[in-house]
């Protein structure tokens, strides 16, 4: 969860779909994915799709979320 909160911060806008798409291992788009939808929910980052089937967007959200945040969210989900 870290890592793609680093990027997003970092980078400013993630492609997500992409993201996923360069993983070959099936356990880690699911966990990648639901770290997304996770720091979405924590408002760490927003996401956004400008219409059907487009490829979503991850842009940092409005609120900052500290290591310590990040590491027990993380143990919280697995």
């Amino acid at each position: 969860m870290h890592d793609i909160y680093h990027q997003v911060k970092t980078d400013g806008l993630v492609p997500l779909l992409r993201h996923l798409n360069s993983r070959s291992d099936p356990q880690e788009v699911v966990t990648v994915l639901v770290a997304a939808l996770e720091l979405v929910r924590l408002r760490g980052v927003f996401a956004e799709q400008r219409k059907a089937f487009a490829e979503i967007y991850l842009r940092p959200g409005d609120r900052q979320l500290s290591k310590r945040e990040l590491l027990l969210q993380g143990e919280n989900s697995g």
